[in-house]
């Protein structure tokens, strides 16, 4: 469509409130809310995230691997497990964050609330066939 004419029917509100409608409908129908989580960023959410990640950058980390949280309490903030990237993104989904406790729990509701549950538990996952 020319430029000329999008400006055009842009002020046409019926057709503006159609086009809000359409994008909202094919953000929803391509599965944007479940994709974009957060694949391919460190940027934390929540702000106990944030603290932890800004109080463990200082801990040394190969290129092409990542420090993974097993907890986000206070006392665990510099605590971290260095993973790849690919093995960091698989642990996350079998994991669902607990933010009263601080820290993780497993599909099936276990809470990995010591770095030795974690550690087995990152362990019995990402030796899952893919």
């Amino acid at each position: 469509m020319k430029e000329r004419e999008r400006q055009k029917r842009a002020s046409d509100p019926d057709w503006a409130e159609k086009e809000r409608a359409r994008g909202r409908e094919k953000y929803h129908r391509l599965g944007y809310v479940t994709n974009v989580k957060r694949r391919g960023t460190s940027a934390p959410c929540l702000p106990e995230q944030k603290r932890a990640y800004n109080l463990s950058q200082h801990i040394p980390c190969p290129e092409g691997f990542q420090r993974h949280h097993w907890s986000y309490r206070e006392e665990h903030a510099t605590d971290v497990l260095l993973l790849s990237k690919d093995d960091h993104y698989t642990l996350h989904r079998y994991l669902t964050y607990s933010r009263t406790d601080r820290c993780f729990r497993t599909k099936g509701g276990a809470l990995l609330d010591t770095r030795e549950k974690h550690e087995a538990y990152a362990a019995a996952v990402l030796a899952l066939p893919f």
